[in-house]
């Protein structure tokens, strides 16, 4: 759920209080509540919420832009103007409080102000100004609403990240569960052990073809960069069905050459007399190589679609 675009409903706020009141200590779900509770219009809920983030996320300039532009609907200026010049100090090259402090200095007749901070917040980000003033343009009402800042990406997943694991509750909240499960630094470790495990095997279940030149160097390496992307649970299934791909794709090379027998009768071979069969294979007079890459390719595919 995107909750940067997603229209306020009364049971959707409901849900994020619930979660706060599970996760109190987590800043994203105060600053999420805060933002649903903004939308609503219920302003006194989303200002305690912000607040509560603020104490949580001390460094995030996103929260006293968000207060500024309250304390600027509530007509406490001054206030407004304070947050703002928070905002901008936590991070200098962000526009967006430059451009909420030239909208506040406008309704305050403060021209002179109000231009230089719209031309600090266009030299910024200039697409972000441009686009601020249009929409502000096409909105009934207030020509200069004040600009609301969702979280960086970067935010979101340092606080899915970071956030600690206790031993009742081993998983992300149940809103989040729909299209993600992470959970803090144990995840990441195993998440890497098993690319390191899944580069493993894959590199193993190539070495054999390998040793009897019936792969290259570099097939073996893309199976391993596989396995390291799906996994050991999946790359075995991989490479099976990377086998019978490459299978079907050597009798269709076979066949186009005009070896079809020839294969079957060295394919025999290969299985009762592999030592001998690996220098056969080596021949290149023989024209018995083909491209194994994308055999590897549609064979992964196929692993994972079968999931």
């Amino acid at each position: 759920m995107d909750l940067a675009s997603t229209p306020y409903t009364p049971e959707r706020l409901t849900q994020l209080r619930a979660l706060v009141d599970a996760h109190p200590e987590n800043p994203f779900l105060h600053y999420s509540t805060a933002w649903m509770a903004y939308r609503g219009g219920d302003y006194d809920l989303a200002r305690g919420e912000f607040e509560q983030a603020g104490k949580l996320w001390p460094n995030e300039p996103r929260i006293p832009n968000n207060l500024g532009n309250l304390a600027e609907m509530a007509g406490r200026n001054d206030e407004a103007e304070k947050y703002y010049r928070q905002a901008a100090a936590l991070e200098p090259t962000w526009a967006m409080p430059h451009y909420n402090l030239g909208q506040l200095y406008t309704r305050e007749f403060r021209y002179a102000q109000a231009s230089e901070e719209l031309a600090r917040a266009a030299s910024f980000d200039f697409d972000l100004v441009r686009n601020l003033q249009a929409e502000a343009q096409v909105r009934p009402g207030d020509p200069l609403p004040p600009a609301w800042g969702w979280l960086k990406p970067r935010t979101f997943w340092d606080a899915l990240v970071r956030e600690p694991v206790t031993k009742d509750d081993a998983g992300v909240p149940e809103i989040w569960r729909g299209w993600l499960e992470v959970r803090g630094t144990p995840m990441l470790w195993l998440t890497a052990l098993c690319a390191l495990l899944g580069f493993g095997l894959g590199l193993l279940l190539m070495l054999p073809g390998y040793a009897l030149g019936a792969t290259g160097a570099g097939d073996v390496k893309l199976m391993a960069a596989v396995g390291a992307m799906v996994g050991p649970a999946v790359v075995f299934t991989a490479f099976l069905c990377t086998a019978v791909t490459g299978g079907v794709f050597a009798l269709f090379v076979a066949a186009r050459r005009g070896r079809l027998m020839a294969t079957l009768s060295g394919t025999r071979h290969l299985v009762v007399s592999p030592a001998e069969a690996s220098e056969v294979i080596k021949e290149p007079a023989r024209a018995n190589r083909f491209a194994y890459g994308p055999a590897i390719a549609v064979g992964s595919l196929l692993a994972v679609l079968m999931r």
